[in-house]
């Protein structure tokens, strides 16, 4: 029996120790602080994390809002994050870059139509109504594509005002749900430190109804980036488009200019019999060449244009800086400097500069003997100057002349 007793402490001593698998909620915000550090990281945990849950059947179609979980509503923001981390990846081409953007939006929408679906927006009119503008944005963008292929981006077009309106309705409904966001962390902290129990209500909420509206105000944010998302992948996809058609065009200008095709060594294309490409280097792949001589009428040395252009082609038009913020921020203080020592100079030099002795006694300097003599002789001379000219001694021509004028 003590034998028996000690296996079983030894086997419940065991699983104590053994660290249990972290939770889906707990997984995802592990991932979530990868989506900006480490994209590729990211990327992989939220795949792996979106198919446990649909392996666990967490969600179905079928399914409200009323039926879903507090525990499991943040799980419905994994297609956001996925999208983010797809965008956040690095490529090293156009044709990679528009196959994750392509990701990304289809993550986005997925995302808006499972909380429409789930009724998580039914009380936020503006989302979905953005949102429906977007879809119908898109039908008419691929009516437009079966109709007119040069045309393809016509349908997702808006004036500068509509785009300038539904720029300012998402700031101010976003920093509105980010301060109910703020107020309900708050009072989460609060509910903490004051230890209270899971059914106690604090300002209205239990611990259940509280965990619930931080994770639909969670869900309502990351509505709100993926709208934002969507505009941006939008436009940058026909960045995307243009970046293709140009790579497109560079490749097929070299592998037509030399005469083996592409780097493979294959011929590129078939030639008539007797044509053929002219050779890389040859002087009529290369642009015409005008030189001209010219003489310095000073020094009398040669001048050739065509190497002064040639130096200068790349070469800015305005002027260019000559040092660096640094040395200029030095040069400054060294000259912030001496004027602060000069103008001290100056100050104590005008401290014992003579003047009239009424100016001696408001500054304190009365009681030296050799400013007040310099200061005396000052008030002589300015005494002087009054008695040799009197007040209203000055031009006495004004009373002559024509009056009528």
């Amino acid at each position: 029996m003590a034998e028996t007793a000690t296996s079983n402490n030894t086997n419940t001593e065991h699983k104590s120790s053994t660290q249990q698998p972290p939770s889906l909620s707990q997984s995802l915000t592990n991932a979530i602080k990868l989506v900006e550090s480490s994209p590729s990281d990211a990327t992989e945990a939220l795949i792996a994390l979106q198919t446990n849950v649909a392996n666990a059947s967490i969600f179905s179609t079928s399914d409200t809002l009323q039926d879903v979980s507090t525990s499991t509503l943040t799980l419905l923001s994994i297609e956001h994050h996925l999208g983010v981390s797809y965008l956040n990846a690095s490529t090293t081409s156009s044709v990679t870059r528009k196959k994750k953007v392509l990701r990304a939006l289809e993550l986005f929408h997925y995302y808006l139509r499972q909380l429409e679906q789930l009724g998580v927006l039914e009380d936020e009119k503006t989302i979905l109504k953005e949102y429906h503008d977007i879809l119908d944005s898109e039908e008419d963008n691929d009516d437009n594509d079966s109709s007119n292929n040069h045309n393809r981006k016509k349908g997702i077009m808006m004036t500068g005002a509509q785009i300038r309106e539904s720029k300012i309705q998402r700031f101010r409904l976003k920093k509105q749900t980010n301060e109910e966001l703020q107020h309900l962390q708050a009072l989460q902290d609060r509910r903490n430190r004051l230890g209270l129990d899971d059914g106690e209500d604090l300002d209205g909420y239990d611990d259940e109804s509280l965990q619930r509206n931080l994770a639909l105000k969670v869900l309502k944010c990351c509505a709100l980036e993926s709208l934002e998302e969507i505009y941006s992948c939008n436009k940058e996809m026909e960045m995307i488009d243009m970046a293709i058609e140009m790579e497109k065009r560079r490749e097929e200008m070299e592998r037509h200019r030399g005469g083996t095709g592409v780097a493979d060594g294959k011929p590129s294309m078939a030639l008539p019999p007797g044509m053929t490409f002219p050779p890389q280097n040859s002087r009529s792949n290369q642009p015409m060449e005008v030189t001209r001589v010219t003489q310095d009428p000073t020094t009398g040395q040669l001048q050739f244009k065509k190497e002064q252009i040639r130096s200068n082609v790349f070469k800015p038009s305005w002027n260019q800086p000559t040092m660096s913020l640094a040395e200029l921020g030095d040069i400054e203080r060294a000259q912030a400097i001496e004027r602060s020592e000069r103008q001290k100079v100056a100050e104590a030099d005008a401290k014992f500069a003579p003047r009239r002795y009424d100016e001696l006694v408001r500054d304190g300097m009365e009681d030296n003997a050799d400013l007040v003599d310099a200061s005396a002789k000052l008030d002589r001379e300015w005494d002087s100057f009054k008695d040799e000219n009197p007040r209203g001694s000055g031009n006495k021509m004004g009373d002559r002349g024509d009056r009528n004028f």
